[in-house]
C-alpha cells in the first residue's frame, strides 16, 4: 500500500521539483514538505489542494483514495 508520504515524494521527484520548489508553490516551508514526505505530518485541506494542483493530480489520487 502506498502512503501519502511516498506518493507525494514520488510525484515531486517525477516532476523534477525540489522540496523547496514545491514548498514555495504551496506556500509552506521546506521543512514542512520534508515532514510530509517522512510521514511525520500530513497537510491540512488548503495546502493539500495546492499540492494536488501543483502536482497536476486529483485529491483522490494524492490521498490514496483511488
Amino acid at each position: 500500500m502506498t502512503t501519502f508520504a511516498t506518493r507525494l515524494r514520488t510525484l515531486r521527484l517525477a516532476g523534477g521539483w525540489t522540496q523547496q520548489m514545491l514548498a514555495d508553490r504551496v506556500g509552506v516551508r521546506q521543512a514542512t514538505v520534508s515532514l510530509w514526505e517522512k510521514g511525520e505530518n500530513e497537510p491540512q485541506m488548503r495546502p493539500l489542494v495546492k499540492l494536488a494542483e501543483a502536482l497536476h493530480v486529483g485529491l483522490d489520487f494524492l490521498t490514496g483514495r483511488v
